[in-house]
């Protein structure tokens, strides 16, 4: 089974105007859409079209893949549960869903996510407080942990390098994750992008926390092969590589970029001598074993 651990869904609207130009004006402006190089990439191709999302997942041989969409409140962005809701039921057998709560919106939030639990259906939460410019582990964010502790929710918290302007990259260090785990002790958490360029750190609370995971989502876009199989090489060594999660970032990257470089690890650590070397079987563990194990699909 291969799962997407790290996709966004989400319309033109929801991203509104401002955050889609910044989106695309970061990096991404006048550069070929990898899905047609005959387009470029403006603020009207951010949003995700589903048909081909699904035709994406098929193509790539991807069975399902863990869907939420942006949260950026100082730059009018915001995606409604019931939205993603309504993919999943359209698509059940492809999409899970998870619900991206404001991490300031106090008992307000601690509402929508028993109700995005509890009357969608939805099975996690993404949680965005670097990019709405408060640390991972503020007080204030707490409860909305704690819900999602009681009700057996996985918790995916943003982390690492962003482009985003205005959002200070201190507040993306993944070591607020400490604090939460520390918290909510049976909370499964997943640091996302591995907290790039912080993959140390990740690791070490990774080997506190046995409730913790990771995906690699932008790893192959940061990482050179070389460095991408001495991170997992790494992982391994720590007895971590049981809880590290492929992500995409779709639709921003290819998911056939990754799973090729993925594939092609086993290989190339044994022919570099590097120790301990990866095993097709540790490969399919990251690309959808692992996920499956913490969604209760295998």
């Amino acid at each position: 089974m291969i799962i997407d651990a790290h996709a966004h869904v989400g319309e033109f609207e929801h991203y509104g105007a401002r955050y889609a130009e910044l989106m695309i004006g970061s990096g991404r402006s006048g550069r070929p859409v990898w899905w047609d190089p005959t387009r470029t990439w403006t603020p009207q191709t951010l949003p995700t079209d589903i048909p081909r999302f699904v035709r994406h997942l098929d193509e790539f041989g991807i069975d399902r893949a863990i869907i939420w969409g942006f949260l950026c409140i100082p730059h009018g962005s915001s995606v409604p549960a019931e939205y993603v809701a309504d993919i999943v039921r359209q698509h059940p057998d492809r999409f899970i869903g998870f619900h991206s709560p404001d991490p300031l919106g106090g008992w307000r939030s601690v509402q929508e996510v028993e109700r995005a639990a509890n009357e969608l259906g939805l099975r996690g939460l993404k949680m965005f407080q670097p990019l709405n410019n408060i640390a991972i582990d503020d007080e204030r964010a707490l409860p909305i942990y704690a819900k999602a502790e009681e009700l057996g929710l996985v918790v995916t918290i943003q982390a690492g390098w962003s482009r985003t302007p205005g959002s200070r990259l201190e507040l993306h260090r993944p070591i607020g994750v400490d604090r939460v785990a520390m918290a909510c002790p049976n909370l499964r958490i997943v640091i996302a992008h591995g907290g790039w360029p912080w993959v140390d750190e990740t690791y070490a609370i990774m080997f506190k926390h046995p409730n913790v995971y990771t995906d690699t989502s932008d790893w192959c876009g940061f990482m050179t092969r070389d460095s991408l199989a001495r991170a997992l090489a790494t992982a391994k060594h720590l007895g971590l590589l049981n809880r590290v999660l492929w992500g995409s970032d779709y639709p921003l990257f290819s998911p056939a970029r990754d799973l090729d470089l993925f594939r092609s690890l086993p290989a190339y650590t044994a022919q570099h001598d590097l120790q301990p070397v990866l095993t097709d079987d540790d490969i399919q563990a990251i690309l959808g074993n692992n996920a499956a194990r913490l969604l209760g699909l295998a």
